[in-house]
């Protein structure tokens, strides 16, 4: 069966979705054609199932991935920041050098996932799961110096 992507511009943000008859998800080719054929901001693929599907390298910054599953997927040097990742399943996935800053990943399970280099500041990991105790106290450290500074926090 031939997967449709529909995209619908609804309030000015595209939201992308997957329709075919066995569910299957996202390739990174259609994601590509997406970006392509948008003003690559404010993309959404929330709830889409995107399991093991590779977009590393990608500019996905300010989409909206609230719920998405991206279990064991490739975002290596994805540019994530200001994203919606709320609740998302990260499980497995290689997030090694992405930039996560300024993203929302509220209730976001990062167990197993790759964090070398990942980036994470301004983000807000409100119950998260999955993250170290040595990432999270390097991110309050963080955090607490920008409070000197400051700026804003988000616990």
């Amino acid at each position: 069966m031939r997967k449709t992507v529909i995209i619908l511009l609804i309030i000015g943000s595209f939201f992308v979705q997957s329709c075919n008859q066995n569910n299957t998800d996202l390739t990174r080719k259609e994601v590509i054609k997406i970006l392509i054929s948008s003003d690559k901001t404010n993309l959404n693929f929330t709830g889409l199932n995107l399991i093991g599907i590779d977009l590393s390298r990608l500019y996905l910054a300010g989409s909206n991935l609230d719920k998405t599953n991206l279990s064991q997927s490739n975002l290596a040097y994805t540019n994530l920041e200001d994203t919606y990742l709320q609740y998302a399943n990260l499980k497995r996935a290689n997030l090694e050098g992405a930039n996560l800053n300024g993203a929302d990943c509220t209730g976001a399970d990062f167990t197993g996932a790759v964090l070398k280099g990942t980036k994470f500041k301004g983000a807000i990991l409100k119950n998260t799961k999955g993250l170290s105790n040595k990432i999270l106290l390097q991110f309050k450290a963080e955090e607490t110096e920008r409070m000197r500074n400051n700026d804003k926090v988000f616990y």
